[in-house]
């Protein structure tokens, strides 16, 4: 576990993506307040609404969902890669069932596969 909580606004276009840092408080204290901090933005078509992302589990791919279809954006090197290089990656479209109320997607555990769901 990275420690690392990534949050994608639902926006058309253009959504932003905040990194929300995780906290292990010790027994019996509450957590600490944290604040989302801004890392970029998950850019589509101007007609396509942002639904879900995901990252892969080996970090060098990107999941994103959108009322129109699934892209991935993968690391050029086809290493693990920040999430600042992905959001910046090419975006190229893979297979999904149409499915018109598109809301969530997520890798398989290896890697080698994702789910979609409306």
């Amino acid at each position: 576990m990275t420690g690392r909580v990534y949050v994608v606004l639902k926006e058309m276009g253009s959504a932003p993506v905040f990194e929300v840092p995780l906290s292990s408080p010790s027994a019996g204290e509450s957590p600490p307040a944290v604040r989302a901090v801004h890392v970029g933005d998950l850019s589509v078509k101007s007609s396509e609404l942002v639904t879900a992302a995901d990252l892969s589990p080996c970090g060098n791919a990107l999941l994103v969902r959108t009322t129109a279809g699934l892209y991935e954006r993968r690391s050029p090197t086809a290493a693990p890669a920040s999430i600042d290089a992905l959001l910046l990656a090419p975006s190229d479209s893979v297979p999904v069932a149409d499915e018109p109320q598109g809301e969530a997607v997520s890798y398989l555990a290896d890697g080698r596969g994702y789910v979609t769901s409306e």
